[in-house]
């Protein structure tokens, strides 16, 4: 196992990465797996909890920053789905709600 001035964690809140830092101690559990895997273990969380959250550690800087970038782009591929529909909302919509099509005005 790593030292433990060789264990990074990657803080993730409101689905953001928030942090990528050094830990000292083994609090948080090591993380490892293909891109893939991680990939598939963060879309797993967001439809379980609706939320990626947590701190991960991991043995090196390039996998913390290797995940990092996999917690970005998935929160990134959430936005431009979101904003796709939002454009694309007809003119007289009632409402908007992440999990529901748009209500159409009744009079329209």
């Amino acid at each position: 196992m790593a030292s433990p001035q060789n264990i990074y964690q990657v803080v993730i809140k409101g689905n953001f990465v928030c942090a990528i830092e050094p830990i000292s101690s083994y609090d948080t559990p090591i993380r490892s797996g293909t891109p893939l895997e991680i990939g598939t273990q963060l879309a797993t969380n967001f439809s379980t909890s609706g939320t990626i959250d947590g701190v991960y550690a991991f043995q090196t800087t390039s996998q913390a920053q290797e995940f990092a970038v996999l917690c970005l782009q998935f929160g990134k591929a959430l936005l431009d789905r979101r904003l796709k529909i939002i454009e694309g909302l007809p003119p007289n919509f009632k409402s908007y709600f992440s999990d529901e099509q748009p209500a159409q005005d009744a009079e329209n």
